[in-house]
């Protein structure tokens, strides 16, 4: 049944696929359980399927030099390959948790953890009810507004199902009620080369690397550089 809604011929437009996946949430919820079921069966196992492990890897070697992780994806990857819990807006105090004493044990997943069924931010309604959640949107805006963010994964030829809501969610993230461009300016976003921009409204810097086997080399490059500016010896310059 969710293949039939999600892969039907009608639907060919990432705006398509909201709609859709509303129809699949409210099949779904007909039976007890069974949408917690499907969740299950869709990022259970995911963790074991994955064959590349280069970007897991440079995130986790991110995380451990302080770098805060932050998902819109409902699955467990980064938290089985760093040894983290999740964060969602199902977690009590999760300003207090994620950003003070816990940051180093979660990673936050602003659109919910598949385990936590409430959580999951797939349907129209769901996009409308996180934007109210008060402390998703507050912890979201003491980040935009006290750390650099790079976004992963949003360019304008990836396939996400959310796709519309998901970079008006980034847009009103980043820029805020007042649509400050100046909080903008201080954030990055990584693109294939040959992409552009998804929010051109939006002044985020824009980096690139050749394509989605190159993000894990290209996370790993960031760490080098931040070691030359450091004066600390690296494979490249020891050479």
């Amino acid at each position: 049944m969710a293949k039939q809604i999600l892969y039907n011929d009608d639907i060919d437009k990432p705006d398509h696929l909201i709609p859709a996946a509303t129809t699949l949430k409210r099949c779904l919820q007909k039976v007890s359980g069974r949408y917690a079921a499907w969740l299950q069966f869709q990022f259970r196992d995911l963790y074991e399927k994955v064959t590349d492990h280069s970007a897991l890897d440079s995130l986790k070697a991110l995380h451990a030099r302080g770098a805060y992780l932050i998902t819109t994806n409902y699955d467990d990857l980064l938290e089985r390959k760093c040894g983290l819990q999740p964060c969602d807006s199902t977690t009590e105090n999760a300003l207090k948790k994620f950003v003070a004493h816990k940051r180093k044990e979660m990673v936050f997943h602003p659109h919910g953890y598949w385990e936590h069924t409430e959580s999951v931010v797939l349907a129209s309604m769901d996009y409308i009810e996180v934007q109210r959640h008060y402390e998703v949107q507050r912890l979201l805006r003491s980040l935009r507004e006290t750390k650099t963010i790079l976004f992963i994964g949003y360019g304008s030829s990836l396939p996400n199902p959310n796709f519309g809501e998901l970079l008006g969610w980034v847009r009103d993230i980043i820029q805020g009620r007042d649509r400050n461009q100046e909080i903008a300016r201080r954030h990055y976003i990584l693109l294939r080369r040959g992409d552009k921009n998804p929010v051109p409204n939006l002044e985020l810097n824009e980096v690139f690397c050749r394509g989605y086997d190159d993000i894990g080399p290209w996370l790993e490059s960031l760490m080098v550089d931040e070691l030359k500016v450091l004066g600390v010896p690296t494979e490249e310059t020891s050479e």
